[in-house]
């Protein structure tokens, strides 16, 4: 039973292989040239093809049934024992010119050869391991690819892609392409530039958008070649005039460049972004508005009521918020505070950052017409903000809001990151004052004369790592201490002063409140310029024997002669 059944078997395996050869053809090959016939049938090699297991030729000496694959068709394979060779036949329909993508183990090599079995490009394991080249197959002839294995398994990819040049080269080639359409197209070689245009058909601004990685370049400039300044991608382009973009790729290691792109717009705008067409608003009027793309500015007016001009702005941060007078010269912004939260959308585990900010100015000029801008984020923003003219309901977090404080009065606070705390201190006295803390805390803190508008050093942009902090402070002046933490914590400081002034004693130039050879060595090593600085703060002082304002070989040899006896006072 067993033989009969192995007979019957062999039998149909023969009779197979003799009908499907009768034409001529391998069954392969017949479907191949049957597929080129029936123009309808390109869904078949439309795209990757991933390729049972050893679905090719095995035969490592000559060609039995190639697989047959078309023009931009990605074929994912492997060879499965050494030697092997999978073969695959190939007949150019739309071009002579093709890139050959590999991407394949260094165990493999590949050759294309002619109908005659001539090799006409090769290419090495050096050559397969993600590569891309132009080769050139003429029309009317098929053509067989041999991937040969040097392994028991290496997988490998290819393909070919007809190089055409797609678009023209020039502004009077160019083609027309339409508002919010893809434009897709390929570059054959650093030569080839694509010209493309459009024309708006509203006046504001546009957004160039780029779907493929940016491994291109493109410019978009207007009838006279002038190039239009963009933001972040985007454009502000007139109606009715004709526009151009220029596509072209420097990066001679890339054989082929792909790129799509569109042109989307006009973007919404809410509110004017120039001083004539600013919105009018008024104090505690509470406005909504939505910045758009980063060429969008919301402008808006307002007549001072005070002197002061206080900002709660939410969805903006305050780098975007600037305030002119009314010949547009930007008004100095005192202080400002932003309060960062995040909110997490389980929904899409996405999460947002709202800013709300304080912004605070002063000495504006009642009945005067300033001028708000909001704007200058990439993406769109949607804010709100209210114009306040007085202080009342504020806490200590800027200058203008400050707390006084006084000469030992103890201090204490607790404050969170984001947040700062901000102290007014006005010496009755001129002299030196000293800020001591409770404890090493991680905050910083800074003095800022506000007379001089500046700080005052040593200004400390590390945690606090001493108790006391000496700073030279002006009767009558303003002084302001900032308070910043790393993370919520207590603090608790006194200010001193102002601190009595030392008594100099003339030739203790280390501060010991004694006179001998320590001072005498540290002085010699002084005049030497082995040191630049004496042990003791008021070394400098003591040093200068004479009191002549100087330091020199004077003052050494007459504490030279106290210290031996010669004379009895300094």
């Amino acid at each position: 039973m067993y033989k009969k059944i192995q007979f019957v078997l062999t039998f149909f395996v023969f009779a197979m292989i003799f009908h499907l050869n009768a034409f001529g053809l391998t069954a392969s090959q017949e479907t191949f040239v049957n597929s080129f016939n029936n123009a309808g049938d390109q869904s078949t090699y439309a795209n990757s093809i991933p390729l049972p297991y050893d679905d090719c030729s095995d035969s490592y000496t000559g060609i039995n049934d190639p697989h047959p694959i078309k023009e931009s068709t990605v074929i994912i394979n492997n060879t499965d024992c050494y030697p092997d060779m999978d073969a695959y036949s190939f007949y150019p329909t739309t071009s002579e010119e093709f890139v050959f993508s590999i991407n394949a183990s260094n165990s493999v090599t590949i050759e294309i050869t002619d109908i005659e079995d001539n090799i006409l490009y090769e290419f090495c394991a050096e050559d397969v391991l993600e590569s891309e080249f132009i080769i050139n197959l003429p029309f009317d002839y098929f053509y067989t690819i041999k991937v040969i294995g040097y392994s028991n398994y290496a997988e490998y990819q290819f393909y070919l892609l007809p190089v055409t040049d797609d678009y023209g080269n020039d502004t009077e080639s160019s083609s027309e392409i339409q508002i919010g359409s893809i434009v897709t197209g390929n570059l054959i070689s650093t030569d080839d530039i694509d010209y493309f245009s459009f024309v708006p058909e509203k006046t504001g601004a546009y957004k160039l958008n780029l779907v493929s990685p940016h491994c291109y370049n493109l410019i978009i400039t207007d009838s006279n070649g002038e190039q239009i300044h963009n933001l972040a991608c985007y454009f502000n382009l007139t109606r009715d005039q004709k526009y151009y973009i220029k596509v072209w790729n420097e990066d001679s290691s890339k054989v082929l460049s792909y790129y799509d792109f569109s042109i989307t717009g006009p973007l919404e705008e809410d509110y004017g972004d120039t001083i004539s067409t600013s919105q009018s608003v008024y104090t505690n009027q509470n406005i909504q508005g939505s910045i758009y793309h980063s060429g969008d500015y919301d402008i808006f007016s307002f007549n001072a009521t005070s002197i002061y001009c206080i900002l709660e702005v939410k969805g903006v941060p305050y780098k975007n918020i600037e305030l002119y007078d009314s010949s547009n010269n930007l008004v100095i912004c005192y202080d400002g505070i932003e309060y960062i939260s995040a909110t997490k959308n389980l929904a899409i585990d996405e999460v947002a950052i709202q800013h709300k900010s304080i912004v605070c100015y002063d000495n504006l000029q009642v009945g005067s017409t300033y001028f708000l801008k909001i704007g200058g984020d990439t993406d769109p923003t949607p804010y709100t903000f209210t114009i306040k003219s007085s202080l009342d309901g504020y806490n200590d977090n800027s200058y203008i809001f400050a707390k006084t404080i006084d000469v030992a009065t103890p201090v204490t606070g607790n404050i969170n990151s984001y947040h700062k705390d901000v102290f007014r201190f006005i010496p009755k006295l001129s002299g030196t004052y000293s800020i001591n803390f409770l404890d090493i805390l991680h905050l910083d803190f800074s003095v800022f004369d506000f007379n001089s508008y500046s700080y005052l050093d040593p200004i400390f942009s590390t945690q606090v790592n001493s108790s006391r902090y000496n700073y030279e402070l002006e009767k009558g002046k303003t002084y302001y201490i900032f308070i910043y933490p790393y993370y919520e914590t207590e603090y608790s400081f006194i200010i001193d002063g102002p601190l009595p002034t030392p008594e100099v004693k003339i030739g203790d130039v280390n501060g010991d409140n004694s006179i001998n050879s320590i001072d005498f060595a540290n002085l010699r090593m002084f005049l030497l310029g082995m040191i630049n600085t004496f042990p003791s703060p008021l070394g400098q002082d003591a040093a200068d024997i004479n009191q002549d304002g100087s330091i020199n070989s004077i003052d050494f040899a007459i504490l030279r002669q106290y210290l031996l006896g010669i004379i009895d006072t300094l």
